[in-house]
């Protein structure tokens, strides 16, 4: 049974991944959607177990760092589901123009960081 809400979109984007019992490794992030991803990565990672995917996304200013938390879902025989921690996180729109830039082969510029509708 499917699970995913939203489209389900390519991004291909190296991601360091750390989980609260202190394993930490890399792996891609390979599809994304609105509600979570499929990651593949070596790690032995425990459905139910949160994980956090930190991208070093470089930019005119230098570079700074994508945060994305997430719990596993499910194992399958080409990496792992996951599941926002956040559903729609403000980061992944960030994410998908990092990985639209890297795709091109352009330099990715300055991206303005989302702001929150709510006070």
């Amino acid at each position: 049974m499917e699970h995913r809400c939203g489209y389900r979109r390519d991004i291909n984007v190296n991601v360091r991944v750390s989980t609260r019992a202190g394993v930490s490794g890399f792996g891609q992030l390979c599809e994304a959607s609105a509600s979570g991803a499929r990651l593949v990565c070596s790690l032995p990672l425990a459905i139910h177990s949160v994980v956090i995917l930190t991208v070093q996304e470089p930019s005119a200013a230098g570079s700074r760092r994508i945060r994305l938390e997430a719990e596993v879902i499910r194992g399958t025989s080409d990496g792992y589901g996951i599941e926002w921690a956040q559903f729609a996180p403000g980061a992944l729109r960030t994410l998908y123009k990092y990985a639209e830039s890297e795709k091109a082969g352009s330099t990715p510029v300055e991206i303005e960081q989302p702001r929150s509708v709510c006070s």
